[in-house]
């Protein structure tokens, strides 16, 4: 019987060693700037507090205050896992990031203006000035896609660095014309406000993934996929393989610039 006990003792102490290696510092997750941190709260705490209690490793949520940050943040390695649109993976798995979770496609992207655009005529767009969280977002290249497309691209420019929930609130103020808007804000909006708008349906059904940094523990990763069901931002699986997502050449061209701008 004291064996028995000594050799349970041996066992509880060795893996509170190995855990003690896992744990010596806390599990870092960063969200883009992609919402407000109010919207970030909502999406991402009930996960990281999940993660917290299946791992017993503290568990704390970063934000970014803009994109430059963001993608400085990514090039560094600065954090543990972090959340990105689908056309960043490919160019992220160069870095040594592992997608972990995929969100399903349901982020379905609006161009929504207070001019009238009936029958494909845009020219109510000449010398528009159109709200988009960032140049790196699946929503500009959607929209400058669908800008090429109608010809009116060059006919316009761009308000960049604001987060989707705030691009769509400077729009119902009045205070912007156009704007990008995702589907999980625009539906919420009462009938009566979205009959104010023109409104285009983009051809994207986007989504979005939780990579890891390859430092990170596998008990982590692990805690991770346990954790999934409590992610409030879409619906979400564990990465068996990782499909061709448009703009991923595009995004893989944007960052190299970004090095070669910001010296990294």
């Amino acid at each position: 019987m004291i064996a028995l006990k000594k050799i349970g003792l041996f066992i509880l102490l060795l893996s509170n060693a190995i855990f003690a290696v896992a744990c010596t510092s806390p599990t870092t997750f960063q969200a883009g700037p992609f919402f407000s941190t109010s919207l970030i709260i909502r999406f991402w705490q009930p996960f990281t507090i999940a993660l917290q209690e299946s791992t017993a490793c503290e568990t704390n949520i970063k934000t970014s205050p803009d994109y430059t940050a963001y993608l400085k943040n990514i090039l560094n390695k600065e954090n543990d896992i972090y959340v990105v649109p689908d056309h960043y993976v490919s160019a992220l798995q160069d870095l040594g990031y592992k997608p972990i979770l995929a969100s399903h496609k349901t982020a379905q992207i609006y161009f929504v203006s207070r001019h009238p655009l009936k029958h494909g005529n845009l020219k109510a767009l000449h010398g528009d000035v159109i709200t988009v969280p960032s140049e790196y977002t699946r929503a500009y290249l959607e929209l400058k896609s669908w800008l090429k497309t109608n010809g009116v691209f060059d006919k316009v420019t761009f308000d960049f660095n604001h987060s989707h929930d705030s691009a769509a609130m400077l729009m119902l103020k009045g205070e912007r014309s156009s704007t990008v808007i995702l589907a999980s804000i625009y539906d919420k909006l009462p009938n009566f406000i979205q009959d104010k708008f023109s409104v285009v349906k983009l051809n994207a059904h986007a989504g979005a993934y939780l990579m890891a940094n390859e430092t990170l523990n596998t008990d982590i990763i692990n805690g991770m996929i346990k954790s999934l069901g409590k992610l409030n931002f879409q619906s979400w699986h564990k990465v068996e393989t990782v499909p061709d997502e448009p703009y991923s050449d595009e995004f893989r061209a944007q960052l190299s610039k970004f090095k070669q701008t910001h010296k990294l």
